[in-house]
This record gives C-alpha cells, structure tokens and sequence, in this order.
C-alpha cells in the first residue's frame, strides 16, 4: 500500500458554501471513503481523487452532487484518480505484484499507459491537460518525469536532480518535484525549454503538484508541519484549512484548487483526512487578502515517503 499511496493543503475570510460555486473552503467526504478522502485534481467543476475504503483505494469523479467511484479492470489492490480534463481521468493502478501501472480514462474505455523500454509496473500518472500526460516512472537509473503526447513519452529530467516527478500540466507548462545532489526537495515548472526551480521561503521542502494557467499549487514542510500553497509567479500564499493539523494542495482549475488535509483529531488515521475544494474569497478595492491559517502510512507520512524514494 505505501508503494501505490507513493504514486499517489487561512488571518482569512472563510465562507462554507454547499458547493464549488461558493467562496472559501467546502469539505469532500466520499460516503464510501470510511478511512479517508483525498482530491487530487479538477477540471471545471469535477474533482478526481481516491478513498480508502477499509480494504483499499478506489477511485472516485465528484461532479459537486455525486460522486462515482472508479476502479480499473486491471486493478488488484488500489486505483486512484490525480487528474482530469474535460471528460478524460489518469491515474494509477496497482497489480497483484503490488505494481504500478499508469492509465487513462475516458468515461468508458479504460486504457493502460507504460512507459516502453523499463520495467513492467513502474509508470504512474499524475496530471493531463487536453490529450497530453504527464507522470513519472522508475528504471534502474532512478525516477523521472514523462510527457506523453499520445503518441511518444518524453523523458523529463531537472539538470544535476537524482530524482523527478512531473504532476501537473496546463498546456505546455509542466510543474512538479526533484531532489537535488544534497538530498533537498524543489518544486520545478518547465516551459518545455527551461526549469525553473520553486522553494517556498523558510520551507524545508516545496513540492510543486498542479497548474493552471500561470498559478500554480502545491503544499510546503516546515518546522509547524505540512501547508498548502498558490504561486503566482511572484508571490507564495498560504493555504491552511482551518482547525486542521496538515494541509496539501494538489490541483487546481480556474483560482479553484483542491487537495486534502488532517482534520483536528491529528492521530494519524486515514479516517482523518477529507478532501476540499477551496475557491478565494474575492479581494475588496483590490485588497489582497492573505490566506494563513490551518498523511502515517495513510497520510502525510506516506507523501514524505514517497518523495524520500
């Protein structure tokens, strides 16, 4: 499990709505999800993500009113949804030998993506934007990030970076993560020519998982625990949600951004996260307000984990 969860975040105004068309912070709880909700990513309207139901993950598509549970065909543990565009979902799927197998989904074919030429059950999928997905997969040399374009995979690498992971993408901008020579985690967002490198101030590790437009999110560690973040290329703001312990941004569409946090309780469960959608509560007179506030093997631990290897 801690292998496929691998592949797989306000001085504020908060306004709780009963849907994503309301500002501020809105709750996603999976009924079936039991032992925890996650939202990976969005596109409009529609959140994809994944629930632990007692056994393993399942999939899920919330369209704000109901939500639909997806499991590949091929899967013998765990399926889980990170992004969307229009009508089309990628994700992961682990196999009776616990591997990883990356696929898309369009509403009624399932397909499975592999990366040619490594090892059969290392590829995952984390992001799409129109046809193209972007995900990272494992070969003897470590883990890189990858593009496909439907056709061809594309093989991405930060410079002097022992480890990359592509997640999101919005058309030609991809942002993600790398470890560098000492061992330290960056964000990147890459233009198709050149990396750039993301590090929220005083963190001790930023990771870069979604994009859209020129925002991107993701979420932070520091020395008071895991936080959420937008980057409009000049400024980092902080997304907490509020009486939560740890809290991590995942995707975003629009200024609407989605992702899951541990709830108050703080004793590690996966029942203890839900997921959330989270649209800013307009600015008066061009007052910009500053959002600040407030998985274990099934939650924050498991990120820290994955990005450890």
């Amino acid at each position: 499990m801690r292998k496929f969860l691998s592949a797989l975040c306000v001085v504020a105004v908060l306004v709780f709505g009963a849907g994503p068309a309301q500002a501020g912070f809105i709750p996603i709880n999976d009924p079936n999800g039991t032992y925890g909700t996650f939202a990976f990513g969005i596109s409009g309207n529609t959140v994809v993500g994944g629930y632990f139901d007692g056994i393993g993950t399942r999939g899920f598509i919330y369209d704000g009113t109901t939500y639909t549970t997806v499991v590949d065909p091929n899967a013998v543990e765990s399926t889980a949804l990170s992004g969307i565009s229009g009508n089309t979902v990628v994700g992961t799927y682990t196999d009776a030998n616990g591997g990883n197998h990356a696929f898309m989904y369009d509403g009624t074919t399932f397909t499975t993506l592999e990366v040619p030429n490594i090892a059969v059950g290392s590829t995952m999928a984390h992001g799409i934007s129109g046809s193209t997905v972007v995900g990272s997969y494992g070969d003897s040399s470590g883990t890189h990030g990858f593009i496909y374009n439907g056709t061809t995979y594309t093989t991405l690498n930060v410079p002097n970076a022992s480890f990359t992971d592509a997640f999101g993408i919005s058309g030609n901008t991809v942002v993600g993560d790398y470890q560098d020579a000492n061992g330290n985690f960056d964000g990147f967002i890459y233009n198709g020519a050149t990396y750039t490198t993301l590090n929220v101030p005083n963190s001790t590790a930023t990771y870069a998982t979604g994009v859209s437009g020129s925002t991107v999110v993701g979420y932070y560690t520091n020395a008071s625990g895991t936080h959420g973040f937008t980057y409009d290329g000049t400024t980092y703001t902080t997304l907490d949600v509020p009486n939560g312990v740890n809290t991590a941004a995942f995707g975003i569409s629009g200024d609407t951004v989605v992702g899951f946090y541990e709830d108050s309780s703080g004793n590690g469960s996966s029942a203890n996260y839900h997921g959330f959608i989270f649209t800013p509560v307009p600015a008066p007179s061009g007052l910009i307000l500053a959002v600040i506030g407030a998985a274990t093997l099934m939650g924050f631990g498991w990120l820290r984990g994955k990005r450890a290897g």
